[in-house]
């Protein structure tokens, strides 16, 4: 772990260094609870993801589950081959046959703004106010990163990253949080 990490951790309010936290395994921080202000925390954390080189995320809880996973966090998982593969007849929304992914949309001008007012809404409705950073590039391999099994009934973390991936890619889709 760098020095400027440590010193970024050390900054933070209480908790602790999940995992191993060395190659090949990310650096998973995560707060002992509930963190005031954890909306706020977030959007600082979040405007020095890039420099920092840890991604930050709100959590109902802390999961004492997490299980640093180290490698491509699904990378050579196809969302749309994957999302082929659990279509049926009965999707909804029905369609004779499997309609694809959707087409890119216009995004935001702003998604980090939009990712922003997310984190004050979810923060606020108290269902996230725990906080964990996760050393990832980009928040959609915050959950394959961490080992989250919350939708282990449906998905690997693996998988779920895949997806979340495309979505920021077409959608301009930012991870805010996880919760069970």
């Amino acid at each position: 772990m760098s020095e400027d990490v440590r010193q970024l951790v050390n900054g933070l309010p209480p908790g602790r260094l999940v995992g191993p936290c060395r190659d090949p395994h990310p650096v998973v921080w995560m707060s002992d609870g509930p963190v005031a202000h954890a909306a706020d925390w977030w959007k600082r954390l979040y405007a020095r993801r890039l420099e920092s080189g840890l991604y930050p995320i709100l959590l109902e809880y802390p999961d004492d589950s997490f299980e640093p996973a180290g490698g491509g966090y699904g990378a050579g998982i196809d969302a749309a081959s994957y999302l082929r593969s659990r279509w049926t007849d009965d999707s909804w929304p029905p369609f004779q046959e499997w309609p694809g992914l959707a087409r890119p949309a216009v995004t935001s001008t702003d998604v980090d703004a939009w990712a922003g007012e997310v984190a004050s809404a979810v923060a606020r409705d108290g269902r996230a106010r725990c906080l964990a950073l996760v050393q990832v590039s980009r928040g959609a391999d915050a959950p394959a990163a961490v080992g989250w099994s919350g939708m282990s009934n449906h998905m690997t973390a693996r998988e779920l990253s895949a997806v979340l991936r495309s979505w920021e890619d077409r959608f301009g889709l930012r991870v805010v949080g996880l919760t069970s």
